[in-house]
């Protein structure tokens, strides 16, 4: 891993990962020191990689908050995948309906600049 900085000029290469019709996100703790205390620890949760949990309690307790409005129904949760994703000193959770991952070169400034302009034109997107 290399560190850049946002004012370095020099290109390099970066993964963007996208998340379409993201529902929820936590991100945060546990670092890697203390990934040992995580609910999915000992259920194939491992550091830095990224992970798909299937059955997963979070998209249940979701359901269960929303059951109490009026025209409730548990269908679109259920089309929902619960990404995790570990790094070093922080883990990503998601609830999306779908994730991309794709390697791109430029500066910093470059890659944040051409993705803030994309969120702003693009229509919102959902899983193929």
């Amino acid at each position: 891993m290399t560190v850049v900085s946002p004012a370095d000029s020099h290109t390099s290469l970066f993964v963007v990962i996208e998340l379409w019709g993201c529902a929820g996100i936590r991100f945060g703790g546990p670092n890697d020191e203390a990934i040992g205390g995580h609910p999915l620890h000992g259920k194939g949760l491992d550091g830095y990689r990224a992970h798909e949990v299937i059955n997963s309690a979070w998209i249940e307790d979701a359901i269960r908050v929303n059951s109490v409005h009026p025209h409730h129904s548990g269908d679109p949760f259920r089309r929902l995948h619960h990404y995790v994703l570990l790094f070093h000193d922080e883990m990503l959770e998601a609830l999306a309906d779908g994730i991309e991952a794709r390697l791109t070169e430029g500066t910093r400034r470059e890659i944040l600049t051409s993705l803030t302009g994309n969120l702003i034109d693009q229509p919102y997107r959902r899983a193929q």
